[in-house]
């Protein structure tokens, strides 16, 4: 049990660093100065960061929860 609730924590955690980054991207987008705004490619990358992110700490509650 104590294994599943930290695998929680973990996937929370995660989940909270996606909604942090999305809402740090979305301020950028809204820059006054339109220079100061990320283009689509930074967008795009930092996106596939927290993706990439989430998804290891999934594999690691599957492997924990399997294994």
């Amino acid at each position: 049990m104590h294994e599943t609730c930290s695998s929680s924590d973990s996937l929370l955690e995660a989940y909270c660093s996606q909604v942090e980054t999305c809402t740090q991207i979305a301020l950028k987008c809204m820059d006054k100065e339109s220079q100061k705004r990320p283009d689509i490619v930074k967008i795009t990358e930092k996106l596939n960061e927290i993706e990439i992110g989430a998804d290891k700490v999934i594999n690691i509650i599957c492997k924990g929860i399997n294994g």
